[in-house]
């Protein structure tokens, strides 16, 4: 990509992450801190490791660009620009299905714990939906966040599941990543499922 096409997150970064969601997609390249980025995941203290192609490339090159193939550019802009203090303009309500993404990036780059304050105020911000793919999406996000309010939302859920939700997330490709244990207990018991997923969200 041209160096217009860099997004700044840190100006005075010394990493370039270039997202790519399929080889088909256009990738979004990310200047960023591998400090701060180190700081904020385990996962990035591994990654910049001298152990690790990429780890030696940051101690031998000048601002190297590193791929992250199969990552939604959209959610991790908006992760890379949390875990930079970048605050301003971050919306407090967000889509169910970008909510599940960011999520799922979280959980993959290890950055739930420092993400979950704002997971909390985009859960909330989904409390309305019904639709079961979009429950299903919440739910998810929820899920991995390991958000305290988890059980209100599932019970939430609970009330507004249409009857399909068991088939529709098994064939969905982001809500198939639900535990199959998550899937059971809506199917089998909704009397104590608050309760039964808060206990299983636990272990």
């Amino acid at each position: 990509m041209a160096a217009t096409d860099i997004v700044s997150v840190d100006p005075k970064g010394d990493v370039i992450l270039q997202v790519n969601a399929s080889p088909q997609s256009t990738a979004r390249s990310f200047l960023v801190s591998s400090k701060v980025l180190c700081l904020a995941s385990d996962y990035f203290v591994a990654m910049f490791n001298s152990r690790f192609a990429e780890g030696r490339r940051l101690q031998e090159e000048a601002c190297p660009t590193i791929t992250l193939e199969e990552d939604d550019p959209n959610a991790m802009h908006i992760i890379l620009r949390l875990l930079h203090h970048q605050h301003h303009n971050i919306e407090l309500q967000m889509d169910p299905e970008l909510l599940a993404s960011v999520a799922i990036h979280c959980d993959k780059y290890q950055c739930h714990q420092t993400l979950r304050p704002w997971a909390v105020h985009w859960c909330a911000s989904c409390s309305k939906v019904s639709a079961s793919e979009d429950l299903g999406y919440l739910l998810l996000a929820a899920h991995l966040f390991r958000v305290p309010n988890f059980s209100q939302i599932s019970a939430q859920a609970s009330r507004h599941l249409q009857p399909e939700f068991g088939r529709v997330w098994k064939q969905h490709n982001v809500l198939q990543r639900l535990p199959d244990t998550l899937i059971g207990i809506y199917l089998t018991n909704t009397y104590y499922m608050p309760q039964i997923l808060t206990n299983l969200q636990m272990h």
